[in-house]
């Protein structure tokens, strides 16, 4: 079996390696060749499915739907991901965290509330100052699930040895070419090299939200804030 990329000291997230592997085991048990290489995978990412031979269970995709578009990560092949369970796993934080101060009581709702403004207002941080985080009054209730929601920023993120993000929604950003690629294809900053910001610290000290996090917390929230901050300029409330 063709070995896919590993995890560590190369430039391919983790959910790259997961999704390789699994798409070979498919291929493999259906008695057809799995991808020799990383491009040879992407080039059959880009090709509408159903795949020739390849028997796809019922699910979030239809007949033409890509994995890929332009190497990049269709709405598709996100929703079928969620399927899966991937990135609904992290989704699935949020209401670990709800149920938490549940439990403990009404005095723990200002803990919640302060932990979903914190996702929302930091997708990446400085390892410093997630720890500096852990100190304030309102988390430290949630000190375990506010480690859990980041993770450290891939290689697959760094163009010329740094770390750039949106300055719209403030998560990392990966590059085609010279265009910069916004994990939320609707962002203003998508593909507007303008917009793409780098960071002044060296990748090895930040972080960033977990992607599910990032789609399922750091996006709605940001529309809600600017949703109330227009109702305010106009003096509504």
């Amino acid at each position: 079996m063709t070995q896919a990329p590993g995890t560590t000291g190369l430039p391919y997230p983790p959910s790259l390696h997961i999704g390789w592997n699994r798409l070979s085991r498919l291929m493999l048990r259906q008695g057809l060749p799995i991808p020799p290489s990383l491009p040879a995978l992407l080039d059959l990412c880009e090709q509408p499915l159903p795949w020739p031979g390849l028997e796809l269970g019922e699910g979030a995709w239809l007949p033409g739907d890509r994995l890929l578009a332009s190497r990049r990560v269709t709405e598709a092949c996100i929703e079928i991901a969620q399927t899966a369970g991937d990135l609904e796993q992290e989704e699935q934080l949020m209401k670990r965290v709800l149920d938490h101060c549940r439990l403990r009581g009404p005095e723990l709702q200002p803990s919640y509330e302060r932990f979903r403004t914190f996702l929302i207002e930091r997708p990446v941080l400085r390892n410093i100052e997630l720890l500096d985080a852990t100190r304030e009054p309102e988390l430290r209730p949630l000190v375990d699930f506010l480690k859990e929601a980041y993770e450290s920023v891939p290689p697959s993120c760094l163009r010329d040895g740094k770390v750039y993000v949106c300055k719209h929604c403030g998560w990392t950003v990966t590059w085609h070419g010279g265009e910069p690629l916004c994990g939320w294809q609707q962002c203003p900053g998508d593909r507007d090299p303008r917009s793409a910001v780098p960071v002044a610290h060296p990748s090895e000290q930040l972080l960033r939200l977990r992607e599910g996090l990032y789609r399922y917390v750091t996006v709605p929230g940001l529309a809600e804030q600017e949703f109330l901050r227009q109702i305010k300029s106009r003096q509504v409330v």
